[in-house]
């Protein structure tokens, strides 16, 4: 009766495993390595797959025998395949992943453009209604600027004509201002005497 061998018994075959010392070559180069272990995955998928198929069509799994069989077809050109194969998926999962970069670039890029075209309109918006704000208020001041030096200069006349008729007593304006401002006595004018040049 053959012994049937498990897929973890396909790695004691050999102290350590011949497929992964051969497939993983370069530890100390990052890309290399990582080919090299894609490639080891892609060896353990189809092992797996070696035994699953086993199972499912034989009704058992692969005896010692078989498993051996198996291991043999990985000769050094089946690896060299394998590694070929990973560095292509490896090469094209970058060139995939750099143009959804390159893509979210130019849509960001695109993005930007947008928002610093609506932020100049909107600037200029700003700018329009500062210009309207600022000719309203000038005007607005100038109005205001207006009724106050008005106010001012009546005031200043009054307080001067005030003055005046307090300073001269006897002139017909210190009489008037008297009789109103004052509210003096009775309003008696004089005539101004003329000036005789005869």
């Amino acid at each position: 009766m053959e012994q049937q061998a498990t897929e973890g018994q396909a790695d004691d075959i050999q102290p350590h495993n011949p497929i992964l010392l051969k497939l993983v070559v370069e530890e100390d180069d990052l890309s290399l390595s990582l080919i090299g272990r894609l490639a080891y995955a892609e060896y353990k998928i189809q092992k797996f797959e070696f035994f699953r198929d086993t199972e499912v069509n034989e009704g058992r799994s692969p005896t010692h025998e078989e498993l051996k069989g198996f291991l043999r077809n990985y000769n050094d050109r089946r690896l060299d395949q394998l590694r070929s194969e990973a560095e292509q998926t490896l090469f094209e999962f970058a060139d995939e992943i750099s143009q959804q970069f390159l893509t979210e670039q130019t849509r960001n890029s695109a993005v930007l453009q947008q928002v610093v075209a609506s932020n100049a309109k909107v600037q200029g918006e700003l700018d329009d209604v500062k210009t309207h704000i600022t000719d309203r208020t000038k005007a607005k001041v100038g109005f205001f600027l207006g009724i106050g030096s008005s106010i001012a200069a009546t005031i200043f006349l009054a307080v001067l004509l005030a003055i005046i008729g307090a300073s001269s007593s006897d002139s017909n304006f210190g009489k008037l201002y008297r009789a109103i401002v004052l509210n003096e006595g009775k309003l008696t004018l004089e005539p101004s005497p003329k000036n005789d040049l005869n």
